[in-house]
């Protein structure tokens, strides 16, 4: 498992874990809910930034710059693509 997979793992019990923190302050009366739910949007994209960053890295099939593959006759002898 890489650090990738366990991010992905761990981002909806985060999610979750801040939802639950936020509705406990909204009932202690410090924030209201429609002020601070923002903060549960800017963790999700905090998660997935860090996931993506996380991704390994897998070189494209043939290298960076691989010629084109050739082209091949057409059957009938008409013109070339």
């Amino acid at each position: 498992m890489n650090i990738a997979d366990y991010l992905r793992a761990i981002r909806g019990p985060v999610l979750l874990t801040a939802l639950g923190i936020l509705m406990m302050v909204d009932h202690a009366g410090r924030f209201d809910f429609g002020q601070s739910w923002p903060v549960l949007v800017v963790l999700y994209g905090v998660l997935v930034l860090a996931e993506r960053l996380a991704q390994p890295r897998i070189a494209p099939p043939g290298g960076p710059s691989a010629p084109p593959p050739p082209s091949t006759p057409a059957p009938w002898g008409g013109p070339q693509s």
